[in-house]
């Protein structure tokens, strides 16, 4: 069954938000360093399973798609810190292919996103690593007929094209930013207020009794300000994509 349907433009945050029940495993979380551990986690992966995860730190667990109430705190913060920190371990090798698999496709970094979701199941693409997605998957991403015409055991290969697809997409940026700004509750609209319309206008001659009536606003961005900055200070730009600086060295 199609985890995502018609979600075709839409942010990077909605289309976490489509994927029922996504929960991020305790590695991924561990990569994120910044966010909160989630309420909701998966079991405890075997011995065999976490030495695996410690080695390849995977994006996000998709084992449990569908059988979990609710999403983690900040879904997209914690999968671009796993794209980051995929990149950073993947091999200079590997890295080039990645990128000329997807230059050979004629994709830009900010369609790369799009291009996927067309071609692709993109929830599983995204909650697994390629060495778990299924073999129609497998062939949609990378078949002769495919997304990417690869080899089918090009794995790590395939892991780096999403990772680059996370990090370029259009509404990173602000999806993280929204993630980590806090509600505005009542008393910050008090205590800290900014005034956006009144009415009448400012300047307005007026005999008593009057009632002004004015909208105010509160919003503590800085907490979200410092993490998208947490993680786009790490990237720079290498032939039209962002990507890690330090893979950028490798490159």
């Amino acid at each position: 069954m199609p985890i995502l349907q018609n979600l075709n433009a839409l942010s990077l945050g909605t289309r976490l938000n489509n994927m029922p029940g996504l929960v991020l495993p305790p590695a991924a979380a561990a990569a994120a360093t910044a966010p909160p551990t989630p309420a909701v986690m998966p079991p405890t992966p075997s011995a065999q399973t976490s030495a695996t995860a410690a080695a390849t730190v995977p994006l996000i667990d998709a084992a449990h798609l569908g059988l979990l109430p609710q999403l983690p705190q900040a879904p997209v913060t914690t999968l671009a810190r796993g794209a980051i920190a995929q990149l950073n371990a993947a091999a200079a090798g590997i890295l080039a292919e990645a990128v000329r698999t997807i230059t050979n496709q004629r994709l830009t970094g900010d369609t790369l996103m799009d291009y996927l979701e067309r071609k692709v199941r993109i929830g599983e693409v995204l909650g697994n690593r390629a060495a778990q997605w299924s073999d129609t998957t497998k062939a949609d991403f990378a078949g002769q007929s495919g997304a990417f015409q690869m080899m089918p055991d090009q794995l790590d290969t395939m892991d780096s094209i999403v990772s680059i697809a996370i990090l370029n997409d259009r509404s990173l940026e602000a999806d993280i930013r929204g993630e980590n700004t806090k509600e505005t509750t009542p008393d910050d609209l008090l205590k800290n207020r900014r005034i956006v319309w009144q009415s009448p206008p400012a300047g307005t001659v007026l005999s008593p009794p009057y009632i002004v009536v004015i909208a105010v606003e509160y919003q503590d961005a800085a907490a979200g300000e410092s993490v998208v900055s947490s993680i786009t200070d790490q990237l720079g730009d290498y032939q039209g994509f962002k990507l890690p600086k330090s893979v950028i060295q490798k490159l």
